[in-house]
């Protein structure tokens, strides 16, 4: 069911408005050549494998987030209010 609300590939409509315009034109013609290598290089970006990089800075903020929480938790588990100082506390 999800497949069916799955939006179109832009690549894979490209594709096919250049094979409809192709049908039009002779196989020894210059422009049925030039349609032919951009079908070329469309199916070529189709079939390489997508890679999802992540870039050094998000990835040093991601980690400089993290250390400060483990700070934090650390300093928390090892200093624990005592009772004394909630009298100090504003009270709202």
């Amino acid at each position: 069911m999800l497949g069916r609300w799955k939006t179109p590939d832009p690549l894979d409509m490209t594709i096919a408005e250049i094979l409809v315009d192709m049908q039009g034109y002779n196989a020894e013609s210059p422009e049925y050549e030039r349609m032919l290598s951009r079908l070329e290089r469309l199916n070529k970006l189709k079939t390489e494998k997508r890679r999802w990089r992540v870039s050094p800075d998000t990835l040093a903020v991601v980690a400089g987030n993290l250390l400060g929480i483990l700070v934090i938790v650390g300093y928390e588990r090892g200093h624990v209010m005592t009772t004394r100082a909630k009298e100090y506390v504003l009270k709202p």
